[in-house]
């Protein structure tokens, strides 16, 4: 029979050349045309590009909701994959219109379609953040940096000073020389220990219990989340009026067609994510070790500061005249980070004080103060690029959306959730900082959350999708370091 060949054919990747992906300002050595038969070429007398063309073929994508899915069941704990089948079995995923919003997000989309960006998202450099331990630096790399608060530097007695490191209830005392010095910035002390000072059953001991004190801050929140959604009770929910903070972006995240995030094809984003997962920059060496644990204190005794003054609990009113998010793109910087929500209110019969209280966080050098017991609130740990190519670890932290509706009751709120947040920032350093947040998150099994900010010319916004249970809107207060690590247009030589 004539016509068309309808039998199937096997499908083909095609090569194609690597050069075009190159940013434009990246060029690579030893290639190019010669000014003159005896010059070299015009293109050794500038910096050579991160990789040389190699032949290619266009990368078959991954799926995001399986991406994510895997990456929040590593990272949150047990409980999480029930979770995650529930809503496969029972098709729970349609009663969450914010989720299906976020999860429909194009660009949200594009983003997470791409291996690099969870290879990133698991990476040392990210790791390093989540699994932070309070006041006590990793104790395999380098000197033991000890800060106090939270950790207890004794005084010199018979020529030893005792150390005492407490990880959430847990404590390891033991001895050092007290020749080694303690250096003293404001009200906190640090004293870095060598190794070589410490038997070899302490330097065990500490390892695994900060990588432990580090790891329940996310480890925990999988189980949470399935208990939440166990004893939930059904409620009606506020409805969309323009005028209320929180509410407002939940409407325009249905209606406005321009997304503030960009189409990262269009951005050196996705080129600079390709680059720092192909050249391993998120391997990190000691010097950045050392580095990024001694700024996590840094952030965590200034977090606790903050709390202890009432900081989180009194955010600033956002001016009801316009949106925090803007109705155009930013593409000025870009951070992916895996995030954790919690405030359980607790009643007096099964809390440990006897009195209602409040379970939050159990973050490093946070203590008790009440009835209140860890920080309520969302940590967030990711890393950020921005258009010059410089990246960073990203960690912030934020009080509960305080909401304005009259007659809402508080309520249980708890998960654990991917996000990606971009900005009009010029350099990764400008989101540093406090500042004031409006924002809405709804958790229904599958989570969906949006986030905005307006503060000294810098705009934000970012839109998270997970699991979860319990809902918050509202303002909020939010703290942000950034930690600048490196530029991916010039890496480090002979590391691949």
């Amino acid at each position: 029979m004539g016509g068309t060949d309808r039998r199937p054919r096997r499908g083909r990747l095609t090569p194609g050349g690597e050069c075009w992906q190159l940013e434009p300002r990246v060029v690579l050595s030893n290639v190019g045309p010669r000014v003159g038969p005896f010059l070299p070429p015009v293109n050794l007398f500038m910096p050579p590009g991160v990789s040389g063309p190699r032949a290619t073929v266009r990368g078959l994508g991954a799926n995001p909701h399986n991406q994510i899915n895997q990456t929040l069941r590593e990272t949150m704990g047990p409980g999480l994959p029930k979770v995650q089948r529930h809503v496969a079995f029972y098709g729970t995923a349609i009663f969450s219109e914010l989720g299906n919003t976020v999860r429909g997000n194009p660009a949200f989309n594009a983003l997470l379609s791409r291996h690099d960006t969870f290879r990133l998202l698991r990476s040392a450099l990210v790791n390093a953040g989540i699994s932070f331990g309070g006041g006590l630096a990793d104790p395999s790399v380098g000197d033991l940096v000890v800060t106090s608060p939270p950790s207890t530097i004794g005084p010199v007695e018979n020529g030893v000073r005792e150390i005492t490191v407490n990880f959430g209830g847990n404590t390891i005392s033991f001895v050092v020389d007290g020749a080694i010095p303690v250096q003293t910035t404001g009200n906190t002390q640090i004293m870095r220990i060598p190794r070589a000072s410490l038997d070899q059953v302490t330097q065990a001991l500490l390892a695994n219990q900060q990588r432990g004190a580090g790891r329940t801050v996310f480890a925990g929140i999988g189980a949470d989340i399935l208990e939440g959604l166990q004893t939930a009770r059904p409620t009606q929910g506020p409805s969309a009026p323009e005028n209320v903070p929180g509410l407002r972006l939940y409407n325009q995240a249905f209606r406005n067609q321009q997304s503030p995030l960009p189409n990262f094809h269009r951005t050196p984003f996705a080129e600079y994510i390709r680059l720092a997962s192909a050249n391993r920059l998120f391997d990190l060496t000691p010097n950045q070790r050392q580095l990024i644990n001694e700024r996590l204190n840094q952030f965590y005794n200034t977090v606790r500061d903050l709390y202890l003054v009432g900081a989180f609990n009194t955010p600033d009113q956002p001016p009801l005249d316009r949106l925090p998010a803007p109705n155009r793109p930013l593409d000025g910087t870009l951070m992916v980070s895996i995030g954790a929500l919690r405030e359980l209110f607790q009643p007096g019969a099964n809390s440990p004080t006897g009195e209602d209280s409040v379970l939050g966080l159990n973050l490093p050098g946070i203590e008790d103060v009440g009835n209140t017991l860890g920080f309520p609130g969302r940590l967030e740990v990711g890393y950020v690029f921005d258009r010059q190519g410089n990246f960073g670890l990203a960690i912030s932290v934020r009080n509960p959306l305080t909401n304005t509706i009259p007659g809402l009751q508080e309520a249980n709120k708890i998960v654990g959730d991917i996000a990606v947040e971009v900005s009009n920032a010029r350099h990764i350093r400008e989101l540093s900082g406090y500042r004031g947040v409006e924002g809405i998150t709804v958790g229904t099994a599958i989570s969906g959350g949006i986030l905005a900010s307006d503060s000294n010319g810098v705009q934000t916004y970012s839109i998270a999708s997970g699991y979860g249970a319990g809902l918050e809107l509202g303002v909020g207060a939010r703290f942000t370091e950034i930690i600048p690590l490196g530029n991916v247009l010039q890496p480090r030589f002979g590391r691949r």
